[in-house]
């Protein structure tokens, strides 16, 4: 509290993702296949990362009337 009306304050979150990868079929939204053209490989698809982590830091600040 800063006075009685107002107020101060400040959040610190940090967040630790552990490392994934998928293979699954993707749902396709497109109404042909997905491909680089005419006598060419199917694409195929993969989604993978390492470790990820965020931080983020908040401000507030309250005033009441």
């Amino acid at each position: 509290m800063l006075t009685d009306s107002a107020s101060i304050g400040v959040k610190g979150r940090w967040v630790r993702y552990a490392k994934f990868s998928g293979t699954n079929e993707w749902d396709q939204w497109r109404g042909h296949a997905p491909n680089n053209g005419p006598g060419t490989n199917t694409v195929e698809y993969t989604i993978e990362t390492d470790d990820l982590s965020a931080f983020g830091v908040s401000l507030v600040m309250k005033y009441a009337v």
